[in-house]
């Protein structure tokens, strides 16, 4: 086995990513995946050992990561391949930490037009575009529908996918909707005891109950 891991990935910056990667250092692991594909554009193994990467961090938000490192390797994918979908989600998600909201949102969105069965995608859109400071982007009624269709993807059994729809009917003044969801959501945090989330919960259930 570890032979034929080391004559798959020969190159000593791929072989050097998939160890990090391992190892849980995933910004570092992106940045040797790029260094590869700066010196040769047609390693099939390091766009694809990339591409799972980013793919594998889209689903996961909680992993902090070197913002600088992940937005370079991203965008050196969406170069080298333009209809990767997971490289325009993390290109889009680093866009966004770094304040460039614009460039953000269309980049999500070319992401949700080359892979619309990705909840995560739909989601994380609609969370940005009733959370940014440039009133100008937000648009409540997208995000509405985008939620719902990540919310319905996952059978409503996703809490935050079901906070980022209360906070998106809230936006647009519908209360009411957004108490519904949040009760869900609730629901939810009771099953999996998680006393955190129902404290968070239910605080900001009253919240919207007093509008």
């Amino acid at each position: 086995i570890a032979s034929s891991l080391v004559r798959q990935w020969s190159d000593p910056h791929s072989l050097l990513a998939l160890i990090l990667q391992l190892q849980g250092d995933y910004s570092n692991a992106a940045a040797e995946y790029q260094q590869t594909l700066e010196l040769s554009p047609g390693a099939d193994s390091a766009r694809l050992g990339l591409h799972d990467l980013l793919e594998f961090l889209g689903r996961h938000p909680e992993f902090e990561l070197e913002t600088g490192k992940v937005r370079s390797a991203a965008q050196k994918l969406v170069d080298l391949e333009p209809d990767d979908y997971a490289g325009r989600w993390m290109l889009g998600r680093t866009l966004a930490a770094d304040g460039e909201e614009a460039q953000a949102i269309e980049q999500f969105r070319n992401a949700l037009e080359l892979n619309s069965q990705q909840p995560e995608i739909a989601a994380e859109l609609a969370l940005l575009l009733v959370t940014t400071e440039q009133t100008e982007l937000r648009d409540a009624q997208e995000a509405i529908k985008l939620a719902q269709a990540a919310c319905e993807a996952m059978e409503y059994t996703h809490i935050e996918h079901l906070k980022t729809l209360a906070t998106a009917q809230a936006e647009a003044g519908e209360y009411a909707a957004a108490t519904t969801s949040l009760r869900r959501a609730l629901h939810l945090a009771q099953i999996s005891e998680n006393e955190h989330e129902i404290r968070r919960l239910s605080s900001q259930i009253d919240r919207y109950a007093n509008r």
